[in-house]
Protein backbone atom coordinates (compact mmCIF):
# COMPACT_ATOMS: atom_id res chain seq x y z
CA UNK A 1 0.00 0.00 0.00
CA UNK A 2 1.24 3.54 -1.05
CA UNK A 3 1.34 6.18 2.16
CA UNK A 4 -2.04 7.48 1.95
CA UNK A 5 -1.34 11.15 3.29
CA UNK A 6 0.77 11.93 -0.11
CA UNK A 7 -2.76 11.43 -1.92
CA UNK A 8 -3.90 14.55 -0.40
CA UNK A 9 -1.08 17.18 -0.50
CA UNK A 10 -3.00 19.50 -2.31
CA UNK A 11 -6.28 18.88 -0.43
CA UNK A 12 -7.19 21.77 2.56
CA UNK A 13 -6.93 20.71 5.62
CA UNK A 14 -10.60 20.56 7.64
CA UNK A 15 -9.50 23.40 9.98
CA UNK A 16 -8.55 25.29 7.05
CA UNK A 17 -11.71 24.55 4.66
CA UNK A 18 -13.89 26.05 8.55
CA UNK A 19 -11.85 29.01 8.59
CA UNK A 20 -12.84 29.25 5.13
CA UNK A 21 -16.52 29.07 5.28
CA UNK A 22 -16.34 31.35 8.56
CA UNK A 23 -14.50 33.94 6.38
CA UNK A 24 -17.25 33.68 3.92
CA UNK A 25 -19.88 34.02 5.54
CA UNK A 26 -18.40 37.13 7.87
CA UNK A 27 -17.93 35.25 11.23
CA UNK A 28 -14.92 36.28 13.36
CA UNK A 29 -12.90 34.58 16.28
CA UNK A 30 -14.94 36.93 18.62
CA UNK A 31 -18.22 35.83 17.40
CA UNK A 32 -16.99 32.31 17.27
CA UNK A 33 -15.06 31.37 20.53
CA UNK A 34 -16.40 34.34 22.70
CA UNK A 35 -14.72 37.26 24.50
CA UNK A 36 -14.20 35.25 27.99
CA UNK A 37 -16.51 35.81 31.11
CA UNK A 38 -18.47 38.72 28.81
CA UNK A 39 -19.16 36.08 26.23
CA UNK A 40 -20.02 33.33 28.75
CA UNK A 41 -22.48 35.55 30.09
CA UNK A 42 -23.97 36.48 27.22
CA UNK A 43 -24.48 32.49 26.22
CA UNK A 44 -26.91 32.57 28.84
CA UNK A 45 -29.13 34.77 26.83
CA UNK A 46 -28.88 34.03 23.61
CA UNK A 47 -30.37 31.27 21.23
CA UNK A 48 -27.44 28.52 19.39
CA UNK A 49 -27.99 27.47 16.20
CA UNK A 50 -28.22 23.74 17.45
CA UNK A 51 -29.54 23.09 20.45
CA UNK A 52 -29.23 19.92 21.06
CA UNK A 53 -31.32 18.80 24.38
CA UNK A 54 -31.71 15.10 24.96
CA UNK A 55 -35.58 16.08 24.67
CA UNK A 56 -35.86 18.01 21.96
CA UNK A 57 -36.22 17.27 18.28
CA UNK A 58 -33.78 16.17 15.94
CA UNK A 59 -32.33 18.46 13.47
CA UNK A 60 -30.60 15.87 11.02
CA UNK A 61 -32.56 14.52 8.18
CA UNK A 62 -31.58 11.20 8.46
CA UNK A 63 -29.43 8.39 9.76
CA UNK A 64 -25.66 8.96 9.15
CA UNK A 65 -26.08 12.28 8.30
CA UNK A 66 -24.94 14.28 11.82
CA UNK A 67 -22.95 12.14 14.19
CA UNK A 68 -21.47 13.37 17.89
CA UNK A 69 -17.95 12.12 19.57
CA UNK A 70 -17.50 12.56 23.14
CA UNK A 71 -15.69 11.38 26.45
CA UNK A 72 -16.19 11.06 29.80
CA UNK A 73 -15.16 9.26 32.68
CA UNK A 74 -17.20 6.70 33.86
CA UNK A 75 -17.93 6.13 37.97
CA UNK A 76 -16.40 2.64 38.12
CA UNK A 77 -13.04 1.57 39.21
CA UNK A 78 -11.87 -1.16 36.95
CA UNK A 79 -9.03 -3.81 37.26
CA UNK A 80 -6.01 -2.59 34.83
CA UNK A 81 -2.76 -4.97 35.78
CA UNK A 82 -4.01 -7.19 38.73
CA UNK A 83 -2.71 -5.10 41.19
CA UNK A 84 -4.05 -1.70 40.69
CA UNK A 85 -7.34 -0.32 39.37
CA UNK A 86 -8.62 3.06 38.34
CA UNK A 87 -12.08 4.70 36.66
CA UNK A 88 -12.21 4.22 32.93
CA UNK A 89 -12.45 6.55 30.13
CA UNK A 90 -15.83 5.49 27.56
CA UNK A 91 -15.87 7.35 24.23
CA UNK A 92 -19.20 7.54 22.33
CA UNK A 93 -20.58 8.23 18.71
CA UNK A 94 -24.12 8.75 18.32
CA UNK A 95 -26.82 9.74 15.18
CA UNK A 96 -28.18 12.75 15.73
CA UNK A 97 -31.04 11.57 13.87
CA UNK A 98 -31.79 8.31 15.53
CA UNK A 99 -29.63 8.73 18.69
CA UNK A 100 -28.28 5.58 18.34
CA UNK A 101 -25.37 4.93 19.63
CA UNK A 102 -23.22 3.79 16.39
CA UNK A 103 -19.83 2.75 18.18
CA UNK A 104 -17.70 3.13 21.98
CA UNK A 105 -14.31 2.66 23.00
CA UNK A 106 -13.08 2.04 26.57
CA UNK A 107 -9.75 3.54 27.24
CA UNK A 108 -7.97 4.36 30.27
CA UNK A 109 -6.85 7.87 29.28
CA UNK A 110 -9.11 9.63 26.18
CA UNK A 111 -6.95 10.66 23.27
CA UNK A 112 -7.13 10.77 19.13
CA UNK A 113 -6.71 7.38 19.27
CA UNK A 114 -10.24 6.84 20.64
CA UNK A 115 -11.95 9.21 18.21
CA UNK A 116 -10.15 6.75 15.74
CA UNK A 117 -11.17 3.70 17.30
CA UNK A 118 -15.32 4.63 17.49
CA UNK A 119 -14.70 5.51 13.63
CA UNK A 120 -13.17 2.26 12.84
CA UNK A 121 -16.03 0.37 14.66
CA UNK A 122 -18.63 2.34 13.48
CA UNK A 123 -17.16 1.38 9.43
CA UNK A 124 -16.90 -2.57 11.19
CA UNK A 125 -20.91 -2.49 11.99
CA UNK A 126 -22.48 -0.18 9.27
CA UNK A 127 -19.82 0.21 6.32
CA UNK A 128 -20.88 4.01 6.68
CA UNK A 129 -19.50 6.63 8.50
CA UNK A 130 -21.55 9.97 9.33
CA UNK A 131 -21.08 13.02 6.77
CA UNK A 132 -20.72 15.70 9.38
CA UNK A 133 -18.88 14.99 12.66
CA UNK A 134 -19.28 17.32 15.75
CA UNK A 135 -16.44 17.22 18.21
CA UNK A 136 -15.75 18.61 21.92
CA UNK A 137 -12.37 20.50 19.71
CA UNK A 138 -10.24 18.72 22.27
CA UNK A 139 -6.45 19.32 21.47
CA UNK A 140 -6.67 15.42 21.42
CA UNK A 141 -8.00 16.20 17.60
CA UNK A 142 -5.02 18.20 16.70
CA UNK A 143 -3.76 15.11 15.08
CA UNK A 144 -2.11 14.98 11.48
CA UNK A 145 -3.82 11.15 11.64
CA UNK A 146 -7.13 11.88 12.58
CA UNK A 147 -7.49 15.29 9.79
CA UNK A 148 -5.94 12.85 7.05
CA UNK A 149 -8.38 10.17 8.19
CA UNK A 150 -11.39 12.59 7.90
CA UNK A 151 -10.14 14.13 4.37
CA UNK A 152 -10.04 10.79 2.85
CA UNK A 153 -13.54 9.60 3.19
CA UNK A 154 -15.32 13.46 2.89
CA UNK A 155 -16.14 13.99 6.40
CA UNK A 156 -17.01 17.44 7.53
CA UNK A 157 -15.97 18.25 11.33
CA UNK A 158 -17.67 20.80 13.51
CA UNK A 159 -15.80 21.73 16.16
CA UNK A 160 -18.33 22.40 19.65
CA UNK A 161 -17.95 26.36 21.12
CA UNK A 162 -15.79 25.67 24.08
CA UNK A 163 -18.27 28.63 25.85
CA UNK A 164 -21.52 26.54 24.86
CA UNK A 165 -20.76 23.55 26.90
CA UNK A 166 -24.95 23.11 26.18
CA UNK A 167 -24.25 22.38 22.62
CA UNK A 168 -23.24 18.63 22.55
CA UNK A 169 -26.20 17.48 25.23
CA UNK A 170 -26.95 14.62 23.04
CA UNK A 171 -24.27 12.93 24.19
CA UNK A 172 -23.90 14.34 27.86
CA UNK A 173 -27.30 13.28 28.42
CA UNK A 174 -26.98 9.46 27.29
CA UNK A 175 -23.35 9.74 29.79
CA UNK A 176 -25.72 10.50 32.24
CA UNK A 177 -27.95 7.88 31.99
CA UNK A 178 -25.32 5.05 31.35
CA UNK A 179 -23.79 6.00 35.23
CA UNK A 180 -27.29 6.49 36.20
CA UNK A 181 -29.15 3.14 34.93
CA UNK A 182 -25.98 1.63 34.68
CA UNK A 183 -23.00 1.73 35.66
CA UNK A 184 -24.17 3.10 39.58
CA UNK A 185 -25.71 -0.84 39.76
CA UNK A 186 -22.71 -2.28 39.08
CA UNK A 187 -20.06 -3.59 42.05
CA UNK A 188 -16.86 -0.76 42.44
CA UNK A 189 -18.98 2.32 41.07
CA UNK A 190 -17.81 5.14 42.63
CA UNK A 191 -20.89 6.92 43.47
CA UNK A 192 -20.11 6.63 47.24
CA UNK A 193 -16.41 7.66 46.68
CA UNK A 194 -16.77 10.51 48.90
CA UNK A 195 -17.14 8.36 51.60
CA UNK A 196 -13.68 7.44 52.67
CA UNK A 197 -14.45 4.13 55.47
CA UNK A 198 -13.37 0.78 53.63
CA UNK A 199 -16.80 -0.75 53.33
CA UNK A 200 -17.71 2.07 50.95
CA UNK A 201 -14.10 2.63 49.31
CA UNK A 202 -14.75 1.34 45.09
CA UNK A 203 -11.21 0.28 45.42
CA UNK A 204 -11.90 -2.76 48.11
CA UNK A 205 -14.89 -3.68 45.70
CA UNK A 206 -13.49 -3.68 41.84
CA UNK A 207 -14.24 -6.64 40.00
CA UNK A 208 -14.49 -5.54 36.37
CA UNK A 209 -11.62 -6.19 33.78
CA UNK A 210 -11.74 -3.96 31.05
CA UNK A 211 -12.59 -6.85 29.12
CA UNK A 212 -15.55 -7.83 30.83
CA UNK A 213 -17.11 -4.19 31.22
CA UNK A 214 -16.54 -3.58 27.60
CA UNK A 215 -18.72 -6.85 27.16
CA UNK A 216 -21.29 -5.69 29.36
CA UNK A 217 -22.08 -2.11 28.46
CA UNK A 218 -21.77 -3.55 24.47
CA UNK A 219 -25.55 -5.47 25.81
CA UNK A 220 -26.74 -2.76 27.99
CA UNK A 221 -26.12 -0.27 24.76
CA UNK A 222 -27.76 -2.74 22.23
CA UNK A 223 -30.64 -4.56 24.22
CA UNK A 224 -31.35 -1.51 27.09
CA UNK A 225 -30.76 1.95 25.76
CA UNK A 226 -31.43 1.08 22.14
CA UNK A 227 -35.23 0.00 22.80
CA UNK A 228 -35.26 2.66 25.30
CA UNK A 229 -38.31 5.21 24.38
CA UNK A 230 -36.80 8.56 23.69
CA UNK A 231 -38.98 11.69 24.53
CA UNK A 232 -38.04 13.53 21.79
CA UNK A 233 -38.59 11.07 18.91
CA UNK A 234 -41.75 9.19 20.29
CA UNK A 235 -39.94 5.89 19.39
CA UNK A 236 -36.36 4.02 20.46
CA UNK A 237 -33.20 4.84 18.90
CA UNK A 238 -33.16 0.94 17.23
CA UNK A 239 -36.77 2.01 15.93
CA UNK A 240 -35.89 5.32 14.33
CA UNK A 241 -32.87 4.03 12.89
CA UNK A 242 -34.18 1.64 11.15
CA UNK A 243 -37.73 4.25 10.01
CA UNK A 244 -34.78 6.22 8.41
CA UNK A 245 -33.33 3.23 6.79
CA UNK A 246 -36.61 2.09 4.86
CA UNK A 247 -37.41 5.44 4.03
CA UNK A 248 -33.94 6.58 2.58
CA UNK A 249 -32.03 3.48 1.86
CA UNK A 250 -28.45 2.82 2.29
CA UNK A 251 -27.35 6.42 3.30
CA UNK A 252 -23.62 7.60 1.93
CA UNK A 253 -20.80 6.08 0.37
CA UNK A 254 -20.24 2.20 1.39
CA UNK A 255 -16.59 1.83 3.15
CA UNK A 256 -15.61 -1.84 2.97
CA UNK A 257 -13.23 -3.15 6.18
CA UNK A 258 -10.55 -3.78 4.96
CA UNK A 259 -6.35 -3.61 5.49
CA UNK A 260 -6.54 -0.34 3.49
CA UNK A 261 -8.97 1.17 6.06
CA UNK A 262 -8.01 -0.03 8.87
CA UNK A 263 -4.04 0.89 8.40
CA UNK A 264 -5.85 4.66 7.83
CA UNK A 265 -7.23 4.71 11.52
CA UNK A 266 -4.24 3.23 13.02
CA UNK A 267 -2.69 5.80 15.07
CA UNK A 268 1.10 7.38 15.30
CA UNK A 269 3.36 6.56 18.48
CA UNK A 270 4.67 9.92 20.05
CA UNK A 271 7.44 10.64 17.47
CA UNK A 272 6.17 8.74 14.69
CA UNK A 273 9.30 6.87 14.07
CA UNK A 274 11.09 4.01 15.70
CA UNK A 275 14.34 2.71 15.41
CA UNK A 276 14.98 -1.20 13.36
CA UNK A 277 17.51 -2.82 15.85
CA UNK A 278 19.63 -5.77 13.70
CA UNK A 279 17.55 -8.85 14.81
CA UNK A 280 14.89 -7.71 16.95
CA UNK A 281 13.58 -5.24 14.80
CA UNK A 282 10.96 -2.12 16.13
CA UNK A 283 11.05 -1.64 19.38
CA UNK A 284 7.12 -0.12 20.96
CA UNK A 285 6.04 -0.20 24.73
CA UNK A 286 9.02 -2.68 25.68
CA UNK A 287 7.26 -5.02 22.42
CA UNK A 288 9.93 -5.87 19.53
CA UNK A 289 8.11 -6.27 16.40
CA UNK A 290 9.59 -7.76 13.19
CA UNK A 291 9.28 -8.05 9.46
CA UNK A 292 11.42 -9.87 6.46
CA UNK A 293 12.08 -6.63 5.12
CA UNK A 294 13.91 -6.22 8.05
CA UNK A 295 16.62 -8.63 6.87
CA UNK A 296 17.92 -5.98 5.03
CA UNK A 297 21.42 -3.54 6.14
CA UNK A 298 20.48 -1.11 4.61
CA UNK A 299 17.84 -0.77 7.25
CA UNK A 300 19.89 -1.04 10.32
CA UNK A 301 19.75 1.72 12.66
CA UNK A 302 17.86 4.04 10.81
CA UNK A 303 14.32 5.53 11.75
CA UNK A 304 11.28 4.41 10.14
CA UNK A 305 6.99 5.55 10.46
CA UNK A 306 5.48 3.11 12.31
CA UNK A 307 1.54 3.05 13.17
CA UNK A 308 0.17 0.48 16.02
CA UNK A 309 -3.42 -1.12 16.46
CA UNK A 310 -4.70 -0.25 19.76
CA UNK A 311 -7.35 -3.13 19.34
CA UNK A 312 -4.33 -5.58 18.56
CA UNK A 313 -0.80 -5.27 20.12
CA UNK A 314 0.60 -8.43 18.25
CA UNK A 315 0.73 -6.39 15.01
CA UNK A 316 2.39 -2.87 13.91
CA UNK A 317 2.77 -1.16 10.43
CA UNK A 318 6.39 0.57 9.79
CA UNK A 319 6.51 2.11 6.36
CA UNK A 320 9.60 0.71 4.36
CA UNK A 321 10.62 1.26 1.22
CA UNK A 322 7.89 3.41 -0.27
CA UNK A 323 5.31 1.03 1.40
CA UNK A 324 3.87 0.10 4.69
CA UNK A 325 4.77 -3.42 5.78
CA UNK A 326 2.89 -5.38 8.42
CA UNK A 327 4.90 -6.62 11.18
CA UNK A 328 4.36 -8.92 13.91
CA UNK A 329 5.10 -9.05 17.29
CA UNK A 330 8.44 -10.93 17.99
CA UNK A 331 8.95 -13.94 19.84
CA UNK A 332 11.71 -12.76 22.24
CA UNK A 333 9.05 -10.24 23.38
CA UNK A 334 6.69 -13.04 24.76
Amino acid sequence: MTKQKRLFEESPSSKSKNKREDSLNGITNEQKYGLGKERRTLCKYEGFNKELEFTNSKHAEGIFEIAHIEHTELDIEVEIDGKHSKRLWLTLMIDDYSRRVLAFYLTEEPSYNSCMMVIRKCVKKYNRLPKNLVVDGGMELNSDDFETLLVTYGIHMKQRPLVKAEFNNVVERLFGLTNNFFIHYLMGNTRNGRQVNNSMNSKNHVVWTLETLNKRLENWINYVYDNYINPSLQQSPKEAFLNSFEVSGHPNIYIPYDETFILMTLPSPKGKTRKVHPRRGIKLNYLYYWCKQFNDPMLEYTKVEVKFDPLNTGILYAYVNNQWIRCQLSVTSI
